[in-house]
Parts: C-alpha cells; structure tokens; sequence
C-alpha cells in the first residue's frame, strides 16, 4: 500500500509537470484524476479521455496548432506515459518491494485481470506469497532449512521521520542554494560594478574628446 500510495504521487507529479508544460487546462485535477485512476486501475482510459477531451476543447494550442492536432498529440503523450508506467515503473517498484521479479509482476497481472479491480491489485502480494510457500515446501522436501538465506525487507520508516528527513534534507538544500546565488550575484555584481566603471571613463573621454574638437573648431 505505501508503494501504491507513492506511485500514486509520483504520477500526479508526473501528468502535472509535463501536461502543465504543454498548456493543458485543469492539468493539476487531470492529474489528480489520473493519480487515483492508477489505484484503480483504470489509468489509460482516464488519461487519454480526459486529455483528450480538455485539449480538443480549450481555446489556446500549443504551437498554434489545430484543435484536433493538439488534442492527437496529448493523447500520443499521455499513452506513451502510461505504457512507462506500467511497464516499467509499477513493475519494478512493486518488484523491488515484494522481492520478485518484474516479469513475474506482469504475468500475475494478466493471470489475476478477470477477477476483475481486486484481482489485478493483489496480483503482486500474491506472487510474492506463492513464492515463499513454493521456496518453503521446495526446502522442506530436500531436508534443507527453508528459513537459511532468507530475505527480509527492512522496517519501514514512519510517515513522520520520513517527512521530518524530507523537510531537513530541502533546508539543507535550500540553505546550499541561496549559498550558491549569493557566491555567483556578488560574482556578477563585482565585474557589473567594474563595466560601470570602465563604461564611464570612456563615456568621460568621449566627452573630453568631443568638446576639444568643439574648441578647436570654435578657434
């Protein structure tokens, strides 16, 4: 459930950034809208629909482009999204969580898709405790430890400390930053003043040099 609520996040994050780069209306609730979908299952259908239709309908086009064109291209965006997503990205989280192989992943996925929203959401859990009985009974029946080797996944860290790490490791990055934009302004700032400078001794000399001519014109 953690990794779901994470790629949930990561996908609202995604869709928005992207989508928000390329002028799409309402991109934060389209996001939004896609993020849930991928709890439910129902990712592709939501994104190219609702894109879809959102960008075929607003006013402003990206490039000037027609209507149709614009919402075509949304479409191949969000589709060539959603494929990364769920073929690499969701399998490979869920993966690395439960310890199993990607493709194993995928294949459950397809096994488990006629029960239908619970089936393709306990797909990988199940693999994963099908795995560990198959390793159990495989053990026993060679008269070996089934518990020797065995991998654990470490204890997850609390919401908490995880956004008390995440606060302190922006400020300590924050504070690194404003560090660095203070080293380069003072950087610019030094040789903005020396071009002033050098910018109005020959705005002085000009001058010098144009009232001589004056003069000389003058006598």
């Amino acid at each position: 459930m953690r990794r779901q609520v994470v790629l949930m996040i990561f996908t609202i994050l995604l869709y928005y950034i992207i989508f928000g780069i390329l002028g799409v209306n309402y991109s934060f609730a389209l996001a939004l809208l896609v993020g849930i979908a991928v709890i439910l299952r129902v990712g592709s259908t939501v994104a190219f629909g609702a894109y879809g239709i959102v960008s075929y309908y607003q006013s402003w086009t990206l490039f000037n482009m027609s209507n149709a064109q614009y919402a075509f291209v949304i479409i191949i965006i969000a589709f060539m999204i959603d494929k990364f997503m769920d073929g690499f990205l969701t399998p490979k989280m869920m993966a690395d969580t439960l310890m199993i192989h990607p493709a194993a992943v995928l294949v459950a996925a397809l096994v488990f898709r006629f029960l239908g929203f619970v089936g393709i959401f306990l797909a990988a859990p199940i693999t994963a405790t099908l795995k560990l009985i198959m390793n159990y009974l495989i053990a026993k029946l060679e008269d070996q430890d089934p518990w020797t080797g065995m991998e654990t996944v470490p204890k997850p860290i609390p919401m908490k400390e995880m956004f008390s790490n995440s606060w302190n490791s922006t400020k300590e990055f924050s504070g690194r930053l404003w560090l660095f934009l203070k080293q380069v302004w003072g950087i610019i700032s030094v040789y903005t003043r020396k071009w002033i400078l050098i910018a109005k001794q020959k705005y002085k000399i000009k001058v010098k040099k144009r009232k001589g001519s004056q003069n000389d014109e003058i006598k």
